[in-house]
This record gives structure tokens, sequence and C-alpha cells, in this order.
């Protein structure tokens, strides 16, 4: 049998190496430089949140240009039409104005718990507007019309002519936590005969 030989403790059985120029890093350096980079990363961060309400600002508000210009391009076809759904065909049948028919939409194109595409229409007629569904952070969607006075333009129009202001309001969540409403208007002007 061969005998082991077991020498007593003793440096030269250490395995650690004792050099006067060890490379590495210590903990403090480490601590520094996760710091230091973390002091780099918060403008960043910063910046990545900003531009992110931003595009969300900038989606709702292109959302609302559609809602508007959906009401508009509509109103101007009413108003073109020769058929019997035209503005002054509806306006005979129900027997109100312009201003009166607009008016009475009004509560009916800001229903927020509308699901899907839906016609809202003129009175009791058939014809109508045919409106999407508002999206969660809008309020509101609204005419607002004004009579002109055609006596301040050189030639005698054959009617009345309307300026027909179309608008939606929404709100969206500033930083300082409270909601600001914003509003996109758009308007056309028609000739009713």
């Amino acid at each position: 049998m061969a005998k082991s030989i077991v020498k007593p403790f003793s440096d030269e059985n250490l395995l650690i190496l004792k050099e006067p120029h060890a490379s590495g890093f210590s903990l403090v350096e480490i601590m520094v430089g996760v710091t230091i980079l973390s002091l780099m990363l918060l403008p960043v961060m910063g910046l990545l949140s900003q531009s992110r309400a931003h595009t969300t600002f900038s989606y709702t508000e292109l959302e609302g240009i559609h809602f508007v210009r959906e009401l508009l391009d509509q109103t101007v076809e009413l108003a073109r039409n020769n058929g019997s759904s035209n503005l002054k065909m509806l306006c005979r049948q129900s027997g109100k104005t312009v201003n009166d028919l607009f008016e009475e939409m009004n509560a009916k194109l800001s229903d927020l718990k509308q699901v899907g595409v839906k016609m809202i229409p003129f009175g009791n007629s058939t014809s109508g507007l045919i409106v999407s569904p508002l999206s969660v952070s809008f309020q509101k969607r609204y005419f607002r019309v004004n009579c002109i006075d055609s006596h301040n333009f050189r030639s005698t129009l054959p009617g009345k002519i309307y300026q027909i202001d179309a608008g939606v309001a929404w709100a969206v969540d500033e930083s300082n936590s409270a909601k600001a409403v914003h509003n996109y208007e758009a308007s056309v002007f028609i000739l009713v005969e």
C-alpha cells in the first residue's frame, strides 16, 4: 500500500495568486460604472416616454380629422345631390331649417356607446349621415351651423349660404395627471336653394 503524505497547512497549498499587479475591477469601480451608466440612461428613457406621448397625441388627432371629414364629406354630398335626399328636400319634408336639422343631430353624434358604423337619420326621414363609432378618448362630435348673409356678395346667389362647422373634442392625459381637452374643427360652405 502506498502511503499518502499530507503536508501541513502552508502558503504553498493555497491557490490564491498574490501578484503585485493583479488585473480586474474592484467592487467600487463596478458600482461607479453602473451609477454613471444609469445616470446616462435616465434622459434617454425620458425621451422615449415623451416620444410615445407625442405619437399617441398625433394618432388621436388624425383620428379626429377622420371623424370630422366623415361628417363634412357627407354634408357636401347632401348639398350637391339633386335627388330626393338633398338638404332642400329634407328641410321641406320635415318643415325645419338647415340649422334645426343639424342641431338635432348633435345629441346623436356623440353616442359613446355606439358599436360599429351606423346611420343617424335627419329627423324622421330615411336619409342621414353614416358615422363611425368614436374612440375611447373622444368626448363629443358636433355640428355648428351659421347662415351667411348673402347681401355681402357681389353676385346674388339663388338661395341661402350656410357655413357648417364639424368638430370633435378629445381628452389626453398630460404628465401632471390633468386631462387636457383638445378640439379639431373644419368648415364647409354650402348653398341651399
